[in-house]
């Protein structure tokens, strides 16, 4: 509903809450006090460890209160740093910079991403400083740039490809150049030919802009390693372990950002869309802005049933609006009522249509069921984490068990289990 709609940058806000952790890892920690005066892209938390990243404020402004909001991923009140803006939007002392980042030299390219708190745009926020530093023991020679963005609905990525080009090429260059590689291929589901054909007249030599089918969920790491070079990803294993490293292309683009001009994370484009949104948009958006008002600026509600952070199949349905744009909020799918299809649970009726489904080969029923008994160990043994959560077995599923939820209680059980572990 947004493929044709142009980024449009959403107005400066009154308020923004930036959460202290929009990131996989340990938590940043804040390093400002209230009543602070703060500047746009000052850092405003320090990461807390090597797998971490620090946030920055999204605009100048004096910081009203270091309180909590709710994340749109856990549904839990998470601290955040509220700071109300004054208006004028200024920069932090020193930025932004003008500098070449293909004349630095990789470890000076790690540290400004490490600054600038890049993380996965793609929706995991895995560190970027961290995924660039493969142990030496692994070697990486096949870089690819995910742009399928093969989640229904969303659009961000596809109008950065048509749009924001430059940005894209210049931070896969910078990744080649960190990686010590002479190409990469940037992989595009063939749904977009208008973005390949423009990639392909823009892009340097060295890039190879292929495309792949159009069948969810292609954009997943290992699906799209396999999809591109044949190569597959150990069970258990990370991508590296194949030899392929995987960037999205909403983090090249603010890896270019950072090593160039010195810019922090602190804006995005995101989809706003579905039938339940007056206007559906894709928007350039500061981190830290309030969802109510990123739904005021697309129109307001329009017969909602339910709205979801990210796309309907790997996205978390919200309970309120009172949330925010992170940095991993790739869209906002607001559903109709007619849309939302509400079913009671029934037993599993071992139809085998999850099993099928599963684009890890993995037994999801079995796992719906250990999770019906908290069984997480048990199914560690199943390959639990192996799991990435598409949502494939869900939809298909004729007794509408709820499979993925399930997935995600075992996880939390056995990160429960694990936390005990160390704390004992």
């Amino acid at each position: 509903m947004a493929a044709d709609k142009a980024i449009v940058a959403m107005p400066l806000g009154t308020i923004y809450k930036v959460p202290t952790q929009q990131h996989i890892g340990a938590p940043a920690k804040p390093i400002v006090a209230v009543g602070d005066t703060v500047k746009k892209g000052q850092p405003i938390t320090e990461p807390q460890g090597f797998v971490s990243a620090p946030s920055h404020a999204p605009t100048s402004g004096t910081v009203k209160e270091i309180g909590t909001v709710v994340s749109p991923v856990s549904g839990q009140a998470v601290p955040a740093i509220v700071i109300e803006a004054d208006g004028q939007d200024e920069w932090f002392e020193g930025l932004p910079l003008k500098r070449d980042p293909l004349s630095m030299e990789p470890a000076e390219l790690l540290d400004s991403i490490k600054t600038a708190g890049i993380v996965g745009m793609g929706g995991a926020t895995f560190p970027t400083h961290v995924k660039l530093s493969p142990p030496k023991d692994k070697k990486v020679d096949l870089f690819i740039v995910n742009g399928a963005e093969c989640e229904p609905y969303l659009t961000a990525d596809y109008r950065l490809m048509l749009e924001e080009s430059e940005r894209i090429f210049g931070g896969i260059k910078i990744v080649m150049k960190i990686l010590g590689l002479k190409e990469a291929v940037l992989a595009v589901e063939d749904n977009k030919p208008e973005a390949v054909k423009l990639l392909r007249q823009k892009a340097p030599k060295e890039i190879k802009v292929e495309y792949v089918k159009v069948k969810y969920p292609q954009g997943a790491e290992k699906q799209l390693i396999y999809a591109v070079s044949g190569r597959e990803v150990p069970s258990g294993g990370l991508p590296m372990d194949a030899g392929a490293l995987v960037q999205n292309t909403g983090t090249v683009a603010a890896i270019w950002d950072a090593c160039a001009c010195g810019a922090p994370l602190i804006e995005r484009v995101t989809t706003i869309t579905g039938r339940g949104i007056a206007e559906p948009k894709n928007i350039k958006v500061r981190v830290g802005t309030p969802l109510a008002d990123v739904i005021e600026f697309c129109g307001g509600l329009k017969d909602a049933g339910k709205v979801i952070a990210g796309g309907p199949m790997m996205g978390f349905a919200l309970g309120s609006l009172d949330t925010v744009i992170m940095k991993g909020t790739s869209g906002i799918t607001i559903l109709s009522k007619e849309e939302v299809k509400k079913s009671a649970m029934t037993a599993c009726i071992s139809c085998g249509r999850c099993v099928d489904a599963c684009p890890m080969g993995l037994i999801p029923s079995t796992l719906s069921k250990l999770g019906e008994l908290n069984l997480f160990e048990r199914a560690m043994n199943e390959n639990l984490m192996d799991c990435f959560e598409c949502g494939c077995c869900t939809y298909t599923c004729p007794a509408h068990r709820p499979i993925v939820q399930y997935v995600k209680h075992l996880k939390a059980l056995s990160r429960e289990a694990s936390a005990k572990k160390k704390g004992a």
